[in-house]
C-alpha cells in the first residue's frame, strides 16, 4: 500500500489533484512550461470554446436577429397599409408637437378626432 508516487522530478503529479512545481530542477522545465503557459492556455481556450462563443451567438441571435425581423415585420406592416389605403386616412391629420423653447405660438390640432368623445367616459364601471 502506498507504493506509488506523488511527486516526480520535483512535480506533484498525484492523482485527482492539479500539477505543482514543487523545486525547479534542470530536467523538470517541460514540466514548468506545459504547466504554467500551455495548460492555463488551453483552459481559456476551452472556456471560450464552451461558454463564450454560445453566450455570443445567442446574444447575436436575440439581439440582431430580433432586430432583423422587427425590421422586417415593420416593412411588411407598412406595405400592407400602403396597400389597404389607410396613409391617405392619416394624411389630413397633423398632430400636436412640442412648441419650440421660446416661441409662445401653440398650434391647434386640426386632425379628425370626431370619433372620440368624452361623453359617457366611465359609465361602463
Amino acid at each position: 500500500m502506498g507504493a506509488e508516487s506523488i511527486v516526480a522530478d520535483g512535480v506533484s503529479i498525484a492523482p485527482g489533484f492539479p500539477s505543482k512545481i514543487i523545486t525547479i530542477t534542470d530536467t523538470n522545465q517541460g514540466s514548468i512550461i506545459f504547466i504554467d503557459w500551455i495548460e492555463p492556455f488551453l483552459w481559456e481556450a476551452a472556456q471560450v470554446a464552451a461558454i463564450d462563443v454560445p453566450a455570443h451567438i445567442g446574444y447575436n441571435f436575440f439581439g440582431k436577429g430580433l432586430e432583423w425581423l422587427w425590421e422586417n415585420l415593420a416593412e411588411e406592416v407598412k406595405d400592407m397599409a400602403i396597400q389597404e389605403g389607410i396613409d391617405k386616412a392619416h394624411d389630413a391629420h397633423v398632430p400636436n408637437v412640442v412648441v419650440d423653447e421660446g416661441s409662445s405660438i401653440i398650434e391647434e390640432d386640426t386632425g379628425n378626432v370626431g370619433e372620440i368623445s368624452d361623453e359617457n367616459f366611465g359609465t361602463d364601471l
